[in-house]
């Protein structure tokens, strides 16, 4: 027989609810005599005997009485995650989520590609939305489990937990459920940069022309790309018109402007991109709202009063049905922000034959609710990998939680 084998009977009787006689251990009846002599103790005696009582208490008694009087260990253990368990429960009921999602936050796994954080919590809150519940570890170990919670992420701005909502506006998706941006790409990168930390608020809802965002009293942007545009590049010109060109479509207006910078960068290797735009006679800002010519090209975000830019990747695909109405709202594929003064300096530095290999002039049309619509190029310079890391900075080495708005 094992060791413990003589304590499988007082097992099976307390398994069945029985009481538990004659099958005391050794370790048991001591327990038992030692708690039987402290009730003899504490009974009124004279004086001689209370002395001759106190004097006879074996050690450690007055700890075995406090165990026998007190709660046990596990009863302390259950009360303390009856405590907790409540506690958690309020605490996601506080900032809009409820008891189903604080049990659902308890499984959630861990993000791909080594990111340290939880999968975000994804629902379908109606027909064509998904939302997205976004989740943090705690900064500590939790002292009852061991192991670090899984929290909501709160909402800088809101105070609420962060949530996100994926879909199209009008096939189930509102206006509302992306925050009253009329581009959801806007709204998308709004999320990100609250996922950071950041109280980014939307600017251009009276302007379509001002910045997009604000961010601690500072201006910011938002920007698009694309895996067909092999990037992210950054803005020089959000608007040139090449006069000579005038007349035709987008895609010649594009061509146009680019091969007047290559003619005029071969000719003059040591200027940059700024000079070059600067020197050619016929590129102009296009027509403004009462057709008067604009002289100087749309400075674009480059050259802006802006401190950064907050860059979203989407699939060709959703990146191109978004081009006519930005109404969809999709998971991105990358995350990139461009910190503008060092995006500055390093792109002016790119002349001759490298300013040549980075140039990009993309065909535009401007902005869909603009008066003064007309064919135009926007100038893009992409960066050498040399220059990469210098100025785009990745999404998810600024907060891995960048990764639950990702397409994966």
């Amino acid at each position: 027989m094992g060791a413990y084998s003589g304590l499988r009977p007082i097992a099976e009787r307390m398994a069945a609810g029985k009481d538990i006689v004659g099958w005391q251990s050794p370790a048991e009846n001591k327990r038992r005599r030692l708690a039987r002599e402290a009730a003899m103790a504490s009974k009124p005696v004279k004086e001689t005997s209370q002395r001759m009582a106190a004097e006879e208490i074996p050690e450690g008694l007055d700890a075995l009485i406090a165990s026998v009087r007190g709660p046990s260990s596990e009863d302390r253990l259950m009360a303390d995650a009856k405590a907790y368990v409540n506690d958690r429960f309020d605490n996601f009921k506080a900032v809009g989520l409820s008891e189903d999602d604080a049990r659902a936050f308890d499984g959630l796994g861990q993000l791909p590609n080594g990111l340290n954080g939880p999968r975000e919590l994804r629902v379908n809150v109606k027909p064509g939305v998904e939302q997205r519940r976004h989740s943090q570890y705690s900064d500590e170990v939790n002292d009852l489990t061991g192991q670090v919670d899984i929290n909501p992420v709160i909402d800088p701005v809101t105070g609420d937990a962060m949530v996100t909502n994926f879909g199209k506006v009008g096939e189930g998706l509102t206006v509302a459920d992306i925050d009253g941006y009329d581009q959801a790409t806007e709204y998308v990168q709004q999320q990100l940069g609250r996922l950071g930390g950041r109280k980014v608020v939307r600017n251009n809802d009276d302007d379509f022309n001002a910045p997009d965002f604000m961010i601690d009293g500072q201006e910011f942007d938002g920007e698009t790309t694309r895996p067909a545009w092999n990037e992210p590049a950054v803005q020089m010109y959000t608007k040139v018109i090449d006069e000579d060109a005038y007349g035709g479509d987008k895609y010649q207006m594009a061509g146009s402007i680019k091969d007047k910078i290559i003619d005029m960068a071969r000719q003059n290797p040591e200027m940059g991109i700024v000079d070059i735009v600067n020197k050619i006679p016929s590129f102009s800002g296009g027509r403004n709202r009462r057709g008067g010519k604009q002289h100087n090209p749309g400075e674009g975000k480059v050259l802006s009063s802006k401190k950064g830019i907050i860059v979203t990747e989407l699939s060709n695909e959703d990146h191109q049905r978004n081009k006519s109405k930005d109404i969809h709202a999709d998971p991105i594929i990358g995350a990139y922000y461009q910190d503008l003064d060092r995006v500055y300096d390093a792109v002016q530095s790119l002349k001759g034959n490298d300013l040549i290999s980075a140039l990009q002039v993309r065909p535009n049309d401007g902005h869909r609710n603009a008066a003064n619509r007309e064919p135009r190029g926007r100038v893009y310079i992409e960066p050498p990998s040399s220059m990469s890391n210098q100025i785009n900075r990745d999404f998810r080495d600024i907060t891995p939680l960048a990764q639950q708005l990702f397409d994966y």
